[in-house]
C-alpha cells in the first residue's frame, strides 16, 4: 500500500464511523421513545378508570339537578381511537314520579371528536347505547318528569333578569 493511499482510505472509514455513531444514537433515542409510549398507553389501558364515577357523577348533578349513578364500570380505550364506554348508567326520575329513574342505560359509548377536545370543547363523533329505557311522565298542568330542576332554575332566573329593568338581576338593591 503507498501512504498516498492509507490517508485517503482512513479518513472515509472514521467518516463512516461518525456517522453510524450519530445514526445510532438517534436509532436508539427513537426506539426508547416509541418504547415508552407503548408503555404509557398499555399502563392507560390496564389503568382501572372507575375513580371517574364520582366526578362524572357530580357534574351531571350540578348540571341537571338529579343523580347520575353508575353501577357498571367505566372503560377506555385509546386505539385505533379513543373510546370511553360506561355500564349500567341511572338517571334519576322527579320525586313525584313513578318510576326511580327517568333513564337507564346498560352500555354507553362515546367516541370524542378529537379536533374539538384539542379546542377546548367536548363534542362526539359516536355515541353508541345499548339496553335504553326511558319514562317520562307527565302530570296535570305541570311540568313532566324531563324538565329537570336545572333547567327550571336557569328558566326563573332569565325572567326574573328580563321583568327588572333596572338591571338589578332580581337581587336586593337596598345596601
Amino acid at each position: 500500500m503507498s501512504p498516498s493511499q492509507d490517508k485517503t482510505s482512513q479518513p472515509k472509514s472514521v467518516q463512516h464511523r461518525v456517522g453510524t455513531t450519530a445514526g445510532n444514537a438517534l436509532f436508539r433515542t427513537l426506539a426508547g421513545l416509541a418504547a415508552l409510549l407503548v408503555l404509557v398507553v398499555l399502563a392507560l389501558q390496564l389503568v382501572s378508570w372507575n375513580f371517574l364515577k364520582g366526578p362524572i357523577s357530580e357534574r351531571v348533578r350540578t348540571a341537571t339537578g338529579r343523580e347520575l349513578v353508575i353501577s357498571g364500570d367505566i372503560s377506555v380505550n385509546l386505539l385505533p381511537r379513543p373510546q370511553i364506554t360506561l355500564y349500567d348508567l341511572s338517571f334519576a326520575n322527579a320525586g313525584w314520579a313513578q318510576t326511580p329513574d327517568m333513564v337507564s342505560v346498560r352500555r354507553v359509548q362515546l367516541t370524542p371528536a378529537l379536533g374539538e377536545l384539542f379546542a377546548g370543547d367536548l363534542a362526539f363523533d359516536h355515541v353508541d347505547i345499548n339496553g335504553l329505557a326511558v319514562n317520562l311522565e307527565n302530570r296535570d298542568q305541570q311540568s313532566g318528569n324531563w324538565r329537570l330542576p336545572a333547567m327550571t332554575r336557569a328558566e326563573q332566573q332569565g325572567a326574573a333578569g328580563d321583568a327588572d329593568p333596572a338591571g338589578a338581576g332580581g337581587q336586593d338593591s337596598a345596601a
